[in-house]
C-alpha cells in the first residue's frame, strides 16, 4: 500500500453575504483543489441539509474518476471543529467523503470562515514483474484476509460491507489509525 497526504486552506469571506442566499438543504460548492493526485471539491451546507440536520456541515467531496482507495480527512478550524474521517471510495468515484457538522459558520471571526483540511489516500499497489515471482510480503500479509475470523482483529464496516483488518498493520502504516486503535478509543474496542 502507498500513502499520500495533502492539505487544503479552506477560507470563506464575506460568509455572512454568502450564508444569506442559500436555504436550508441548498449546498455552496468551492473551487477544486488538487490533494494527493485527485480532484476534490468542499460542499458546505450553510443552514443543515433538512428539517433533521439544520446544523451547518460541510463535506469533501472526491470528483477524481480513480476508485477503489481509502482516503481520510480531518478538519480543523478556528471556531473549535475538529473531526477526522475514513472512508473506503469502492465501486463509484466522485462521491462525498463524509460530513463533519461546523459550530463556525455560525459566527465567525471577521465574518471569514477558515479551515484546515488534511487529506490522506491510501491505495493498494500490485508489484508482478512476472507470474513466476515468489510471494512478496504483501500477498504474505493479504493471505491473512483470507481466513478474517482466524487472524483479523479490527473490521471495518462501509456502506453495509465488511473489510476485516489487522491493528498492528494499520497502526504501523498510519499514525491516524496508531492513534486511534491504541489509545482507548471508543473505535478500538
Amino acid at each position: 500500500m502507498t500513502s499520500e497526504k495533502g492539505e487544503h486552506a479552506l477560507v470563506l469571506n464575506h460568509l455572512g453575504t454568502i450564508k444569506s442566499t442559500f436555504e436550508r438543504g441548498e449546498k455552496y460548492t468551492t473551487s477544486t483543489f488538487t490533494a494527493c493526485g485527485e480532484q476534490w471539491c468542499i460542499h458546505c451546507y450553510f443552514k443543515g441539509e433538512s428539517e433533521r440536520n439544520n446544523s451547518g456541515s460541510l463535506y469533501v467531496h472526491h470528483i477524481g474518476k480513480e476508485k477503489d482507495f481509502f482516503v481520510s480527512y480531518g478538519i480543523s478550524d478556528d471556531c473549535g471543529t475538529k473531526k477526522t474521517v475514513v472512508h473506503y471510495l469502492g465501486e463509484k468515484a466522485g462521491k462525498n467523503i463524509g460530513w463533519t457538522t461546523v459550530k463556525g459558520f455560525e459566527n465567525p471571526p471577521n465574518d471569514t470562515y477558515k479551515a484546515r483540511i488534511t487529506i490522506e489516500v491510501i491505495r493498494r499497489v500490485e508489484t508482478f514483474e512476472d507470474e513466476h515471482t515468489a510471494p512478496t510480503l504483501g500477498e504474505d500479509l493479504a493471505a491473512l484476509l483470507s481466513l478474517p475470523e482466524k487472524s483479523a482483529d479490527v473490521e471495518f464496516v462501509v456502506e453495509g460491507r465488511s473489510f476485516p483488518g489487522h491493528r498492528a498493520i494499520l497502526s504501523a502504516r498510519s499514525p491516524y489509525f496508531a492513534a486511534m486503535l491504541q489509545n482507548g478509543m471508543r473505535e478500538s474496542k
